[in-house]
């Protein structure tokens, strides 16, 4: 039977994390931005009635795309790493924002 070592290192606690600034501070970052995305995500999800178009079609290039987003994902990330994927899809999706808000406004006839 083996013995006992009383000098063992013992796993950290989550307190111990929770009590550096740094780390806190990050969390509560990540938490609102995955809080945000997901609402985002869900209000599409309701809102899908009336996009113009077919119901079902859109669901399908709805469903069809997040598959793929899940796919080209991990490869994205093992290319660019966290910090250059997360700015470069935000990137991305702020300039997507701007051409939705053009497009809608140059559509209207006032």
């Amino acid at each position: 039977m083996p013995l006992i070592n009383e000098e063992m290192d013992t796993a950290p606690s989550v307190m111990s994390f929770l009590r550096q600034r740094v780390i806190c501070s990050n969390l509560v970052f990540m938490s609102l931005v995955w809080f945000t995305v997901n609402y985002n995500f869900i209000l599409i999800g309701f809102s899908l009635k009336y996009f113009p178009g077919n119901l079902y079609t859109n669901a399908y290039a709805m469903s069809l795309s997040e598959v793929l987003a899940y796919l080209v994902s991990g490869m994205i990330y093992t290319k660019f790493g966290m910090r250059g994927t997360f700015i470069s899809f935000s990137v991305l999706s702020a300039i997507a924002g701007f051409f939705m808000v053009v497009s809608l406004n140059s559509g209207e006839t006032g």
